[in-house]
């Protein structure tokens, strides 16, 4: 369609005269000025996604204020293995006026405006089908609706509310409608990839004004960056279990996960960095280990020996083995620029933990991996908090020991043989402690520890 070119910036913009079609596309570009001076040749390829076959289109909620301001949230996903690519355009009409959207993380979401009385109406046009969604507008004493924002200011992506076993989107610009207004026995948790998920008991109905506030996890330092994660040693429960509370952790905290079972299988393209960038970790997780220590072992590169240390020094309080560092050499990988170690767990026996205390352990050596690596990336823990709980069963009053818990609905934690549990300097606002059984399950005592 054409060639834009800024002054100011030196950017030049250009625009197919065409829809591309599913598919690789290589883009070649070369620049010259009328002197004759060339830039570097430029050559990437770009992969434009198929779009799905059918779509599910939802609304909710289905029951609405008629206050002019009240709105339901739209929601169009794929409905069957192929996801909407990020940057698809869909046509929709809302209440008789046609625009678009654009897809973003697999959906898009866009507003329907209530009306006076009757009901409010949208479309989506796809291809040769059309897709129908309503909503009622009447007088209604459930009906809640406000604003998410992040407390640094960031934008949350993929935002849910999420009350009485029902979960409701929250649209781009953080506003949400909900028909439930919640209660003590039913709070509304409000959550989004990279926060701290935050609870409200009640939120008062009509009122269009109120603006929850989501705190980063770990302040948001490792909220965007990339992590290559090689699988390579997770046949066994522990090193398995290793594996998925480190992915946990990393995910709650915004970090943008890689995971591979072979390190051969590191794909640039689906990194979607330079071989020679330097901004990524890669954390190779070993086979189990007969040693009664845990084994972070360095691999030659930048940076891989800091990693290493941080991770050894962060050894969290109360695992039932050692952390011990040592140094191989192994082959040149791909993204030689990263830092990269590689952890083993030691198995289960008689010198290290009971089988019983396999997820215990497990949960133990992924916080102190977590930790070294916020602390590689300049995490400080001043002013954060020390989170510490004890969990009892209900009708026996013993020690629930090694049962899992959840720090403000993201971290992970497992409960030592006493039943107590620790959360170590992430947290620095206010906190809860959530149990994933409450029902046979206590919370006796929380201390809290503010560092200074």
């Amino acid at each position: 369609r054409g060639i834009a070119y800024s002054s100011r910036s030196g950017r030049v913009i250009v625009l197919p005269g065409e829809e591309w079609k599913p598919g690789i596309h290589r883009l070649e570009a070369l620049a010259r000025n009328t002197i004759g001076n060339y830039a570097l040749p430029f050559s990437r390829f770009v992969r434009i996604g198929r779009l799905p076959r059918s779509l599910d289109v939802a609304v909710q909620p289905r029951l609405i204020s008629t206050d002019r301001r009240a709105f339901a949230v739209v929601s169009i996903a794929s409905a069957d293995s192929i996801p909407l690519p990020d940057g698809a355009v869909l046509n929709v009409t809302i209440n008789g006026r046609d625009t678009t959207v654009t897809c973003e993380n697999g959906k898009a979401l866009f507003p329907l405006p209530s009306r006076s009385s009757g009901s409010a109406r949208a479309k989506v046009h796809f291809g040769e089908r059309t897709y129908n969604v309503s909503v009622t507008c009447a007088s209604t004493d459930r009906y809640v609706a406000g604003t998410l924002v992040a407390s640094n200011g960031a934008r949350l992506r993929g935002a849910l509310v999420a009350v009485a076993g029902r979960v409701y989107p929250v649209l781009p610009d953080g506003r949400f409608a909900v028909d439930e207004p919640g209660s003590a026995s039913r709070p509304l948790v409000f959550s989004s990839p990279g926060f701290f998920s935050a609870r409200r008991t009640a939120l008062l109905p009509g009122k269009f004004s109120d603006t929850i506030s989501l705190d980063p996890v770990a302040r948001g330092i490792l909220n965007g960056k990339t992590f290559l994660v090689v699988k390579s040693g997770t046949d066994s429960p522990a090193s398995e279990l290793l594996a998925k509370e480190l992915l946990v952790l990393l995910r709650a905290s915004g970090a943008r996960l890689i995971v591979v079972d072979d390190a051969d299988e590191i794909d640039p393209e689906r990194v979607g960095l330079p071989l020679d960038s330097d901004k990524g970790i890669i954390i190779s997780l070993q086979p189990e280990t007969r040693s009664r220590d845990a084994r972070v072992r360095c691999v030659a590169g930048p940076g891989s020996r800091k990693l290493q240390n941080h991770v050894v020094t962060a050894a969290v309080k109360g695992i039932p083995f050692n952390v011990r560092k040592s140094r191989v050499h192994l082959p040149r990988l791909k993204y030689r620029k990263f830092p990269r170690i590689e952890v083993s767990i030691p198995s289960p026996g008689d010198r290290t933990y009971g089988k019983d205390a396999i997820e215990y352990a497990a949960n133990g050596l992924a916080w102190t991996v977590y930790r070294g690596i916020l602390a590689f990336n300049g995490y400080r823990t001043r002013g954060s908090k020390n989170i510490a709980a004890n969990v009892v069963e209900k009708i026996s009053r013993r020690p629930a020991s090694y049962t899992r818990v959840h720090l403000n609905g993201v971290l992970p934690g497992v409960t030592d043989r006493e039943g107590k549990v620790f959360f170590p300097a992430v947290s620095v606002s206010e906190d809860w402690i959530e149990l994933d059984h409450p029902d046979s399950l206590e919370i006796t005592t929380v201390q809290t520890e503010l560092l200074r």
